[in-house]
């Protein structure tokens, strides 16, 4: 009965969520940034719980330094209120600015304030104080920007393409598991991870490409652009989920937090996009649709 109570807690757990998360995609880019600037503060509260166990990074740093690049990526994109010529110039600067910021200056700032807490252990508290805004406020951060065109605004289906395949990846990833898995991809992070079930997540994910363009037609992706989109996600979200599962390891817990009942908590959820989405920013940088 147990396991039947636990089957029916994740498929109702799951749905809301998902009507929630797909519902404010589709609504508006605020309601979208709201979303997960609200799934970023949860998924750093996990991060500093679970390294909290072997480290001690500052936790209050830490909060205001992920918070503040989200907020300053949002204040950024909305910044065009206005047809004034001289506004776009000033938003134009910052968005030029904006990385720069980003990846180099909220980092440093970083270490500085560490350096000079009373704390034991001041390197691993610089290490997992940087760790936690690279690997949990930064992917949230260009997420909001993949989502984000500079010219045409907001679009809500580049959004909803990615998580569509991140999703056949992780559900066919282990359909093809429980089907045909016998070779452990790596037994020291997860014992549910197949070779099997990692290369029939990525075939099928990348077959379902050609059906992205009558799903989201407003997206001009061609083929092959939709080819690499996909494989890029299905390929990268097998490291993605991995290294949290390093993570939980090395901490010695099950989960990330306990808010999503029946899955865990939110690092659990959007594990896959800790690394899929800083490459997929990078990669529709490269072909100019960002």
């Amino acid at each position: 009965m147990a396991a039947i109570s636990n089957f029916w807690q994740r498929i109702l757990t799951g749905s809301l969520f998902l009507i929630v998360m797909i519902g404010s995609i589709l609504l508006s880019f605020q309601s979208f940034y709201i979303l997960f600037g609200i799934i970023l503060v949860l998924a750093t509260h996990e991060y500093l719980k679970i390294t909290s166990v072997f480290s001690a990074p500052t936790k209050g740093l830490l909060f205001s330094i992920n918070i503040f690049g989200y907020v300053l990526v949002g204040i950024t994109l909305l910044f065009e209120v206005s047809h004034d010529p001289n506004i776009r110039i000033v938003k134009a600067i910052l968005v030029s600015q904006l990385q720069f910021i980003l990846t180099l200056v909220l980092p440093v700032i970083i270490i500085v304030v560490e350096l000079f807490q009373k704390k034991p252990k001041t390197f691993e508290n610089i290490a997992f104080s940087l760790i936690g805004y690279f690997y949990v406020a930064l992917p949230f951060v260009l997420l909001v920007q993949i989502g984000y065109h500079r010219v045409w605004g907001y679009n809500s289906q580049i959004i909803l393409a990615y998580f569509l395949l991140l999703w056949t990846t992780d559900s066919f990833a282990y359909v093809w598991g429980k089907l045909l898995g016998k070779h452990k991809l790596a037994p020291k992070l997860s014992e549910g991870k197949t070779i099997e079930g990692t290369i029939g997540g990525i075939v099928t994910t990348v077959a379902a490409s050609f059906l992205m363009p009558f799903i989201f037609p407003a997206l001009k992706f061609n083929t092959v652009e939709w080819l690499i989109f996909a494989f890029l996600i299905a390929l990268l979200a097998v490291p993605s989920d991995l290294s949290e599962s390093a993570l939980k390891r090395h901490a010695g817990v099950k989960d990330s937090g306990k808010i999503l009942p029946g899955h865990g908590g939110v690092l659990d959820r959007f594990d896959s996009v800790l690394l899929t989405a800083p490459i997929i920013y990078v990669y529709l940088k490269i072909i100019e649709l960002l």
